[in-house]
């Protein structure tokens, strides 16, 4: 029917019915006050999505809440590390990825979401970097909060990469205190984020199916071969992934990364507690200087390795002791 005038009082009866758990339908008639049919809706859809708590609490409190963990990595030296598990594989799709995007238009600036829209849109690719930026910032946030009762919104922190890639912090918020150094890590979806008031470098492995001997020949020195050959063969992958960690994140501690040359940093372990009790030791060389790399095992599952700029010495410092694998 036509329209009826601006401010008639109109009749809304319709029927409500849940077919699916994620999809609503609905059929409604519009009823003008002397009963006439002015408009009827069939086929109305709406799609019902359920989202994780962390996400929801993030979406409406995101100057309080974190999608991150905090996890103990270097919590006794000051620092502050943010452990980000992933969602549900295929939550942040759904809808034509209106998950994802809400995530980016929350948490990043306009020169990040530029980045973020230039990723891949099918792959994993676009996430992991938009998982990685949300735990670097969440790792900052709670640095400014801890360390000068700052309450920060994920969008307030800006995370910029130089040529090498190496990442810094730009907050208006936290030009009067100084920011941060900081370190991210990726693996299989999850990603790790240290700030810290010293350089810091940090390497995050998940092991799964690691093909050790490959390992062994692209990326070991002969030393390193030796501890993983050392070990027992059940333990071999979590020695060779250790290894490969803590290179990687005393390599990040001088903002250069292994630059293709992993042999070059060659590492000697101290101990390896496979029942993952206290955090293990490495130690790192690269030309004349030595970098101490703490190590955390979660399990048979992964390892975290962390190296500050604070734990750097000459070699002139005493031999460390042989590897001790500690039984299961």
């Amino acid at each position: 029917a036509a329209p009826p005038p601006s401010g008639t009082q109109v009749v809304c009866r319709g029927d409500l019915a849940l077919t699916d758990p994620q999809r609503l339908e609905a059929a409604f008639d519009l009823i003008a006050p002397d009963g006439q049919l002015l408009m009827r809706c069939e086929h109305w859809e709406d799609r019902k999505f359920s989202v994780p708590d962390r996400y929801y609490d993030y979406r409406l409190r995101p100057q309080s809440e974190y999608i991150s963990v905090e996890h103990e990595a270097g919590r006794g030296d000051g620092i502050v590390t943010r452990r980000l598990v992933p969602f549900e594989e295929g939550f942040l799709d759904q809808g034509w990825g209106i998950w994802k995007r809400m995530l980016a238009h929350m948490a990043l600036s306009r020169h990040e979401r530029a980045t973020f829209y230039n990723l891949p849109v099918t792959g994993p690719r676009r996430e992991e970097w938009l998982m990685g930026r949300i735990a670097v910032k969440d790792a900052v946030r709670e640095w400014a909060r801890q360390r000068h009762g700052l309450h920060l919104a994920p969008a307030d922190v800006e995370i910029l990469t130089d040529e090498l890639g190496a990442p810094s912090v730009h907050c208006a918020a936290l030009q009067p205190v100084g920011t941060p150094h900081i370190s991210l890590a990726h693996s299989r979806r999850h990603a790790i984020a240290t700030a810290a008031e010293v350089a810091v470098g940090i390497d995050y492995q998940r092991i799964g199916q690691v093909r050790v001997e490959e390992l062994i020949r692209g990326a070991m020195t002969q030393r390193e071969a030796r501890s993983i050959h050392d070990a027992p063969v059940s333990d071999q992958p979590r020695i060779a992934v250790a290894i490969w960690a803590a290179k990687e994140a005393a390599a990040k501690s001088v903002g250069t990364g292994l630059e293709g040359r992993p042999r070059d940093w060659d590492c000697e372990l101290i101990a390896i507690d496979r029942r993952g009790g206290h955090p293990s030791r490495a130690a790192v060389t690269h030309g004349s200087v030595r970098h101490d790399v703490t190590l955390y095992f979660e399990d048979t599952t992964a390892v975290l390795a962390i190296c500050l700029a604070a734990d750097r010495s000459s070699t002139n410092r005493p031999p460390l002791p042989t590897p001790a694998f500690a039984p299961a």
